[in-house]
């Protein structure tokens, strides 16, 4: 099984900057929305990088974000879903 790791600043770069525009829109979005919602059930609202790593579809995450792929953009512009081997991946 091959270990995969990802920085944070990797994974918000990620997270925040690919896909679509609307999906992105949406994603930003939704985030607001789930802060706002803790600021009334809590009177704070907060989201680490950990929660948004734990919560996110890991699978969609572009291979060359991640440690292992970095310098190697143009052969491994794919999802770790189409890997097409096992993997595990880790925020640092």
């Amino acid at each position: 099984m091959k270990e995969l790791t990802i920085k944070e600043n990797r994974f918000l770069d990620w997270y925040f900057a690919h896909g679509q525009d609307q999906e992105q829109t949406e994603l930003k979005i939704n985030l607001a929305d789930m802060i706002i919602g803790q600021m009334y059930e809590y009177g704070f609202g907060i989201i680490s990088v950990k929660n948004l790593f734990d919560n996110c579809n890991q699978e969609s995450i572009r291979v060359y974000f991640t440690c292992q792929y970095e310098m190697m953009t143009d052969e491994y512009d794919i999802e770790l879903s189409d890997l097409n081997e096992d993997y595990t991946i880790t925020l640092i």
